[in-house]
């Protein structure tokens, strides 16, 4: 068995990168900035979040997208 360091192949491996088409979920609204920077730093171009439709709709017909916007 042949033994090769990981150094060796480091050169022949292609840069790393994320496809265009992928994003990441997020389950947070506000306060994170962080994470958000470090989403960002890691190439994400987009990020798809989830919202509960009771802090939306807080009367029949009445829309509140503040919280997302």
């Amino acid at each position: 068995m042949v033994l090769i360091p990981l150094s060796a192949c480091a050169s022949a491996l292609p840069e790393a990168s994320l496809p265009a088409s992928l994003g990441i979920n997020i389950h947070f609204v506000t306060g994170n900035e962080r994470q958000l920077d470090l989403i960002a730093a890691a190439g994400f171009k987009f990020a798809r979040m989830d919202f509960l439709w009771s802090a939306t709709e807080l009367a029949k017909g009445k829309y509140d997208w503040s919280a997302y916007d």
